[in-house]
């Protein structure tokens, strides 16, 4: 087991604390199905994948809010209503 500093611990659990979770849940062997499809569609993964869907539906319904696909973005977004 690899050991892992006090510095890291803390930085992760600072990343942590900037999110939420959802759960879903797929019947056997789907997950798999999901995580290629998404890598086929050019997203790096399920997360920022479902984020696009959920987006686009959004737009669709002229929905006001759009979900940022991570912490960078939401700092980002931070940074540029500070700067206004």
């Amino acid at each position: 087991m690899l050991a892992v500093s006090k510095k890291k611990l803390d930085i992760n659990d600072k990343y942590l604390k900037q999110l939420e979770d959802i759960k879903i849940r797929v019947p056997k062997g789907y997950r798999e199905v999901i995580q290629d499809f998404a890598k086929e569609m050019g997203f790096k993964g399920v997360n920022p994948f479902v984020i696009s869907l959920i987006n686009e539906k959004m737009e669709e319904k002229n929905y006001a809010d759009r979900i940022p696909t991570g912490v960078k973005e939401i700092n980002k977004e931070k940074d540029e209503s500070a700067d206004q």
